[in-house]
């Protein structure tokens, strides 16, 4: 029986997780260019007023997304004393209008959220409040924290360790916080 060298399948496992670079261009031409949409949107009908930030999130932001396995999140953070009903309306709001070219839809988790796919990228664009750490309104309220934390706290052999054991527990199909995975989320891989 043949033996493995752990270390080499390690190195085989990441070189087919890590971007290629003109994904990872196209990634962040893609990312800035829903930016400056949402951007548009936000001043042309005069809500910058309710809205703290736009912010990337994700695996996107934190630099460990797997090659060909690309999403992009975008946090609009709000006013942390907007009302619930506002957050919502102007959450959808601004992702569905803002993106109508690329047939936006709804998704759901602790509220709704819009979802969009341009060019194989899936886009989602999060709505949450901008408050301080631990005093959440939302689910949300705590991924740009946990973004900022992990940008600041990954080198990059980190960032291509994470995306190893991702690619390992995607073929075991035990990664994704989905319902229907209940699996192990980026958030606890990182």
């Amino acid at each position: 029986m043949k033996s493995i060298n752990i270390h080499s399948l390690i190195e085989r496992m990441l070189a087919n997780s890590v971007p290629t670079s003109t994904e990872e261009s196209n990634l962040i031409d893609c990312a800035n260019s829903v930016r400056k949409k949402l951007d548009s949107y936000i001043l042309e009908h005069k809500l910058d007023h309710y809205i703290t930030d736009i912010v990337f999130g994700g695996s996107f932001a934190k630099g460990t997304w797997l090659r060909n396995e690309t999403d992009i999140d975008i946090f609009i953070k709000f006013r942390c004393n907007l009302d619930y009903d506002h957050f919502e309306t102007f959450g959808k709001q601004i992702g569905m209008q803002s993106l109508t070219e690329y047939s936006p839809y709804l998704r759901y988790a602790d509220h709704p959220y819009v979802e969009v796919v341009i060019d194989e990228i899936k886009v989602n664009v999060v709505p949450c409040f901008d408050v301080p750490f631990g005093k959440w309104k939302s689910a949300a309220d705590r991924s740009p924290f946990h973004t900022s934390y992990m940008v600041n706290h990954l080198d990059q052999q980190q960032k291509n360790q994470v995306r190893v054991l991702k690619r390992f527990l995607k073929s075991l199909k035990i990664y994704g916080a989905e319902i229907s995975t209940e699996g192990f989320s980026g958030y606890v891989c990182e």
